[in-house]
């Protein structure tokens, strides 16, 4: 199997640099992290291919502004607009999130929901998003129909 090549955006320095250590450390990925803005996803995807894109879906201070100027939800807006482009090149989308999609009244987990069902997303994973302990969820999510051996 190829090596699965990972994006990952997330509004959390530190974490977006752990993980993409992490996920670099198994010879099942190569990712590239840091991306926190529309322009620097774009950017990315245009220079690079990809197989899998982790989304935040609640990064603050999308777009590089304050917080106080930007929606909670912008991974989830980043991924609507970019879904076309997405889905034109395979990449798979998996959303990251603090929340339980099954809670009643979630307004994220109702639109986390949402977007799996419809396909825009090919899935979701709670946070802390651990990659040792996600990584062959994430072989499935990339490849959905591949084998894989034991971790």
């Amino acid at each position: 199997m190829n090596t699965i090549r990972v994006l990952f955006a997330d509004d959390r320095a530190a974490e977006r640099a752990d993980i993409v250590e992490c996920l670099n450390q198994d010879e099942r990925f190569s990712a590239d992290g840091c991306f926190l803005s529309r322009v620097d996803i774009l950017r990315a995807l245009e220079s690079a291919s990809y197989d899998l894109l982790l989304l935040d879906v609640e990064m603050w201070g999308g777009d590089n502004v304050s917080p106080a100027q930007t929606d909670q939800m912008f991974g989830l807006k980043l991924l609507n607009e970019l879904h076309p482009l997405l889905n034109e090149r395979g990449i798979k989308t998996v959303l990251l999130t603090i929340h339980d999609i099954a809670v009643p009244g979630s307004k994220v987990g109702a639109a986390i929901g949402k977007l799996v069902d419809e396909q825009v997303a090919h899935g979701y994973l709670r946070k802390p998003f651990i990659p040792s302990q996600h990584a062959s969820l994430l072989v499935r999510f990339a490849h959905p129909t591949a084998k894989e051996g034991r971790l």
